[in-house]
């Protein structure tokens, strides 16, 4: 299992990550999943400046899962594919926007 946290300091905009193919996105703006479309479904709580998102794949049973502060938002998509290559993405829309993350 991998785990991506972030620590959100000042967001005003971000591209929408979930809506290209073979992407999975949680959405701070209304707490929406998007899994490769632009149509989300609800997830969870939104977030905002300073909340701590976290981002976990688990490899053992193929899901993948967000915190929001610590606290486990459940399963957010099932059924990934261990045959891929993740790469980590946070989508940012204006200048000046701050981001802390942490990949260890």
């Amino acid at each position: 299992m991998y785990l991506l946290y972030l620590l959100i300091f000042k967001i005003k905009n971000y591209i929408k990550k979930g809506w290209e193919n073979n992407s999975w996105g949680y959405h701070g703006d209304d707490g929406h999943s998007f899994c490769f479309s632009g149509t989300g479904k609800a997830y969870g709580p939104t977030f905002t400046t300073k909340d701590t998102i976290g981002c976990c794949i688990n490899f053992m049973d193929m899901t993948v899962f967000y915190t929001k502060n610590g606290v486990n938002l459940g399963i957010a998509f099932r059924d990934i594919k261990n045959d891929s290559l993740y790469y980590p993405a946070i989508g940012l829309r204006t200048p000046g926007e701050v981001v802390e993350a942490n990949f260890g």
